[in-house]
């Protein structure tokens, strides 16, 4: 019976080739990891951008004698608010105002969506203001 044996250069070849390998998957794997947090703070920005820009809009608003925020419309917004906002907050996303406290005028919950990405905003009285940013990924798309 025969012994398969590797010569000591054939070994360290195969050796280096696995640490290169390994090397280069572990360096595409940290660049995409990089490059996604990178783009989660530019929309989380955006996302921010665009609530100070809805804080301007309900100070317009109010000052003329209404609100931002209609809740028989899909987005929750008064009409021209929305492309206003995106005018002074200069994104490209799409945003919906999830709640909103007519007491004090304030935005208490936004959802902001750009590029498959989701950012979140939501106010608590007892612990102020909470983001989250999530990378959506689309894994299936059937359609009959």
């Amino acid at each position: 019976m025969k012994k398969l044996t590797l010569s000591k250069e054939k070994a360290v070849i195969i050796n280096f080739i696995v640490i290169i390998l390994v090397a280069l998957i572990l360096s595409v794997a940290g660049f995409f990891l990089i490059t996604l947090r990178s783009r989660g703070r530019e929309v989380l920005r955006n996302a921010k951008n665009v609530n100070l820009a809805l804080m301007n809009a309900e100070i317009e608003q109010y000052g003329r004698g209404s609100r931002i925020f209609d809740p028989t419309k899909p987005d929750n917004l008064a009409e021209g608010v929305k492309q206003e906002v995106k005018n002074i907050a200069g994104v490209d996303g799409d945003f919906n105002l999830t709640s909103f406290d007519a007491a004090k005028g304030r935005v208490t919950g936004l959802s902001y969506f750009e590029d498959g990405f989701f950012a979140s905003y939501e106010y608590d009285p007892q612990t102020g203001d909470h983001w989250s940013v999530s990378y959506l990924l689309k894994l299936l798309d059937f359609k009959e």
